[in-house]
């Protein structure tokens, strides 16, 4: 009898322990995160109509945005529908990944700032012409 009391014991107490890692988990989704990027090796701004890609070149535009992204913070959406489509975006490599940065955010990411995409957007603008980019921000 003693045994079967201390097992059920011992089962509430890992459940309730299970239960409150859970919570906590679930708190820190919600904090902002830093993005760990050390380098950008290509930066393209992306027009999602036409399909045209225009690539970056300038090292004074990368570190502009490395800087940029150093300092930003990005919060979970929670769930994410994909929405068939989009106008605009900016596509960062770094090491052996890309990142694609949209209006409305970073894949499952909010921007902390509201503006970041439009800051970006303008950097891009003072390195190259970009007629879409334009548009967008106008």
């Amino acid at each position: 009898m003693r045994k079967m009391v201390l097992i059920v014991l011992m089962t509430l107490l890992t459940a309730s322990l299970l239960a409150g890692c859970e919570n906590d988990n679930a708190n820190d989704e919600k904090d902002p995160i830093s993005l760990e990027i050390d380098s950008i090796s290509r930066i393209d701004v992306a027009n999602g109509t036409s399909g045209d890609f225009i690539l970056l070149e300038k090292k004074e535009t990368y570190e502009a945005i490395l800087n940029i992204l150093r300092e930003s913070k990005f919060v979970p959406k929670g769930e994410v529908e994909d929405n068939d489509g989009w106008i605009i975006g900016i596509r960062i490599y770094s090491g052996n990944t890309h990142y694609w940065f949209m209006p409305d955010g970073i894949n499952e990411y909010y921007y902390e700032n509201p503006d970041l995409f439009k800051e970006l957007l303008q950097i891009i603008l003072e390195e190259k012409e970009v007629d879409f980019a334009r548009e967008y921000l106008n």
